[in-house]
């Protein structure tokens, strides 16, 4: 199989599948409620009770609904489009008591007036932020940082609504336009913890045969909030060295029964939720099934492609007290991949399921406690055969299923001692079995002592089972010896049967409030990321589990929030890195279904590497005509390596290479334009400087020439940018909402040079040969138009 082919249609199709969202999306809601007519008008102003000045940034909402809102600069919030009955509205900000008021529509033309007045209270010490790079993602409840809220989620243009891809805005954050995949400050993604209602999710992405994921396996419309940190997170989260991307799935209201369907043209969803047994149980239920191998065959250019996907999430929960909490969870996703072009066969599969027990009390007002159990199972297989190379003249076969299982334990606790000492720890336990089976037969190219080469044809088999446990335990303490200073410090103890790892984690945080909108943060911490044991390089005959690698993380933020109601905040961090393991990659073809069986696979020995930047951060929008928040970011990244062996032959390097994701530059801005209550326009741009490349030489031997790799990393593509607009109306009718959006990606159609893929042309004297590079682009402009109705009654 022509594999270079393969994977430019791969790309192209992962383009079609992530600029297309839903062209009809048919929802309907059930809920409990005031009915009749859609005129009514709840507003007011939202002040201090002791000094009487107004609030701005409270979260307002109204209970038993989804209808929320912040206040403005002045205060001031308001509701519109309301049936008549009562409504009950809740307002809180942090540093003050919640309040909640009342409002009665009458008629179709009811406007009601409620303000209220919030009383000072010392914010609890669990509540407080010590880490610095945190950001907080549509979260209903009340929190310190909002960075983007669901309205957000759903108005930016992003080309498909997924909770990954909408993380692009976070400095720090590297995204690519065909994956959701994304890396913090330098570090792939799987340097990220991703966490689940307390459970830890091993690589949650479909169409993983490009660039590592298309779109995430979890429907953001499931989530309730994401807590997103980007460097210095306390000790209770080990096992990463980059990041903590935590999600919680949605708390379903009391008294809600809700139904949602939703259809595009590479997928159909449903979504339901609602509440039983007088509001003490609740449950939730999201499926989609993807259906692009429907659609390929109707097209020319992506017909032998054919992807399927799908997956199920549920919830159950039980209340079993006024301060007891029980759920149960299951999440799984499956993918398929048939490719078959001129005889030529190859074929993918992926399979993603868990199922877990959550526990929450709080037996006190000052202990919490939290237990899960869970069991989970990883399935990766694949097969083919052709040729690889330029010229397709290399053959392969390649044979593999890999599968893992885990049973896992995780208790948390949580105890306030006084108003200013906390103490939390718990610990996790972990039993792994993994099984592999591997074959593969390829013709590799090793490089000759004095000049030329020699081809093998080599087989390699791999048929094993590994089995081991894993523990994790911590402890960590926050204090608050003054007012405006807190401390939090702590230790975690990792212990890794199959990697031998026996590894400490110290950790410490500070958070000094200089004034009631000014505030230091700044974070320590070793960060130690053992192997998992589904991550065997076997493709590369590699079959040791190599120690944990580490980073040292070194963080330090201002964030100041401005009576304007504009939030700003800026952060340096520096990110050591040691320990780490052997890295392999495809230089010439760095997208591949088999990488194995290029030529080029190149194996990188690293001894260590450092990122390093600064970070800043604004944003004003308090729901008026306008809103703005952007980002810049100036990093690097770069690892040191030692040597690295390609075509059979070490070779010297000794020192610092561009890292995969050295990004200098990184420029995020978005607009807000609402003309009316019903309209919203949205503009985004977005610029990052080029990231590093290795372009290949010729080589001759005889009469023969090849491509061959020289300098790693010597080159940098272009600068990316592009523009994105997002036109949103609303239509509320008696019969329901009717929602529409049109959106353009890259506006202006900027050709983004996404890499470069060589041939060997003849020179016209036909002595020899030369490089002749085929440019390939990221996404130009890129249109997109989507309808949704609602009902609710």
């Amino acid at each position: 199989m022509n594999l270079k082919g393969l994977t430019s249609r791969l790309a192209l199709a992962a383009a079609v599948l992530t600029s297309v969202p839903a062209f009809i999306s048919v929802s309907y809601a059930e809920v409990s409620g005031p009915t009749d007519s859609l005129a009514g008008v709840v507003h007011g102003v939202v002040v201090s009770a002791d000094s009487r000045l107004p609030l701005s940034g409270a979260s307002v909402r109204i209970d038993g609904s989804t209808r929320a809102a912040e206040t403005d600069s002045t205060g001031g919030y308001s509701f519109t489009h309301l049936r008549s009955g009562t409504y009950d509205i809740h307002v809180s900000h942090v540093g003050y008591e919640a309040g909640r008021a009342s409002a009665v529509i009458n008629d179709a033309r009811s406007s009601v007036r409620v303000d209220l007045a919030l009383k000072r209270v010392a914010i609890p010490l669990k509540d407080i932020t010590v880490t610095p790079g945190r950001f907080t993602l549509m979260e209903s409840a009340p929190a310190v940082h909002q960075s983007l809220s669901r309205e957000d989620i759903a108005t930016i243009p992003q080309m498909v609504e997924d909770i990954y891809r909408a993380v692009a805005r976070i400095p720090g954050i590297n995204t690519s336009d065909f994956s959701a995949r994304f890396a913090v400050r330098g570090g792939e993604h799987d340097q990220v913890l991703v966490l689940l209602d307390g459970l830890e999710l091993y690589e949650p992405f479909h169409l993983k045969d490009v660039d590592g994921g298309a779109l995430s396996i979890l429907d953001v419309a499931t989530i309730d909030g994401v807590d997103l940190i980007t460097g210095g997170f306390p000790a209770q989260y080990g096992n990463r060295m980059s990041g903590v991307f935590n999600i919680e799935t949605r708390h379903v209201p009391p008294d809600t029964r809700r139904a949602e369907v939703g259809i595009s043209l590479t997928a159909i969803r449903a979504l339901g939720e609602g509440t039983f047994s007088n509001n003490r149980g609740s449950w939730l239920l999201s499926a989609r099934r993807g259906y692009v191998d429907l659609v390929t065959p109707l097209t020319s250019e992506y017909k032998d492609i054919k992807p399927r996907y799908h997956d199920v999430m549920g919830k159950v929960g039980w209340r079993l007290g006024a301060r007891h909490t029980l759920s149960g969870h299951v999440l799984h996703a499956s993918d398929d991949l048939d490719f078959d072009y001129e005889g030529e066969v190859a074929e993918t599969m992926y399979r993603t399921s868990y199922g877990w027990w959550r526990f929450q009390a709080q037996p006190s007002d000052q202990l919490a406690a939290q237990t899960v159990l869970s069991i989970g199972q990883v399935n990766h297989a694949r097969s083919g055969d052709g040729h690889a190379g330029a010229d397709a003249f290399a053959p392969f076969a390649v044979d593999e299923d890999r599968r893992m299982k885990s049973f896992g334990i995780a208790q948390d606790f949580r105890w306030e001692l006084t108003e200013r000492i906390m103490l939390s720890w718990g610990g996790a336990f972990s039993r792994l079995n993994s099984d592999y089976d591997y074959r593969s037969t390829q013709l590799n190219r090793y490089a000759l002592p004095g000049g030329g080469f020699v081809l093998r044809q080599e087989r390699t088999e791999f048929d094993q089972q590994f089995e081991g446990d894993s523990f994790g335990g911590w402890i960590s303490g926050r204090v608050q010896p003054l007012a405006l200073v807190t401390l939090e410090a702590g230790v975690r103890y990792d212990r890794v049967s199959f990697t031998e790892d026996r590894l400490v984690s110290p950790r410490a945080g500070v958070l000094v409030a200089l004034s009631e909108q000014t505030s230091i943060r700044a974070a320590w911490g070793k960060y130690y990321q053992p192997q998992k044991m589904y991550e065997l390089d076997i493709v590369d005959a590699d079959y040791t589990f190599y120690p944990a690698e580490l980073a040292e993380h070194y963080v330090v933020g201002v964030e100041r929030q401005f009576d304007s109601g504009t939030e700003a905040r800026v952060e340096a961090y520096y990110k050591d890195l040691s320990r780490l393991k052997p890295d392999y990659r495809n230089f010439l073809d760095a997208v591949q279904l088999f990488p194995e069986a290029y030529m080029d696979r190149t194996r990188i020995n690293r001894a260590s590497g450092v990122s390093r930047g600064i970070e800043f951060y604004f944003r004003r929008d308090r729901g008026g005509r306008f809103g703005f928040w952007g980002s810049y970011a100036l990093s690097s990244s770069t690892e040191y390596v030692t040597d690295y062996v390609y075509e059979g032959v070490t070779r010297e390097v000794e020192g610092n290479l561009p890292g995969m994701f050295d990004q200098r530059h990184a420029v995020n801005l978005d607009i807000a334009y609402r003309p009316g209550k019903t309209w919203q326009i949205n503009l985004a741009w977005q610029y990052h400087s080029g990231r590093p490349y290795t372009e290949p030489v010729v080589r001759r031997t005889g009469s023969i020439s090849y491509l061959s790799v020289d300098e790693l990393y010597g080159e940098t593509l272009p600068a990316y940018h592009r523009l994105d607009v997002r036109v949103n109306r609303e239509i509320k009718t008696s019969h329901g909402e009717v929602s529409i959006f049109l959106e353009i990606i890259n506006l202006y159609d900027r050709k983004n040079l996404r890499t470069y893929e060589y041939d060997l042309a003849q020179n016209s004297d036909q002595t020899g040969y030369y490089l002749e590079p085929e440019k390939w682009y990221w996404l130009g402009m890129t249109p997109s138009v989507g309808v949704s109705w609602r009902v609710d009654w």
